[in-house]
């Protein structure tokens, strides 16, 4: 699933127009970035929880070259499934 799609089928369940949904989930979106920048966990119950890992500088290869270097640090973001949305996946 893609934005425009997940903005098609919550405009479908509340029988909204694309046009009128499209600024509600982009905000929800812009929200969360807003909060992982600031290197603030985003917990939403029953979803899950996403958070900032950050990942320490660790020698590399090269795949074409096979030439090592190192991976400088960064952020990237951990996503923890909730108990509900676990729970929900999971149903036989």
């Amino acid at each position: 699933m893609n934005k425009n799609l997940l903005i098609k089928q919550i405009a479908d369940r509340l029988a909204k127009r694309k046009e009128e949904v499209q600024p509600i989930v982009e905000s929800f979106l812009d929200c969360v970035t807003e909060s992982l920048q600031k290197n603030e966990t985003v917990t939403i119950r029953g979803f899950g929880t996403f958070r900032i890992r950050r990942q320490t500088a660790r020698p590399v290869r090269n795949v074409k070259t096979g030439e090592p270097c190192i991976l400088v640090p960064r952020n990237s973001v951990k996503f923890v499934v909730g108990s509900e949305l676990f729970d929900k996946i999971n149903e036989k």
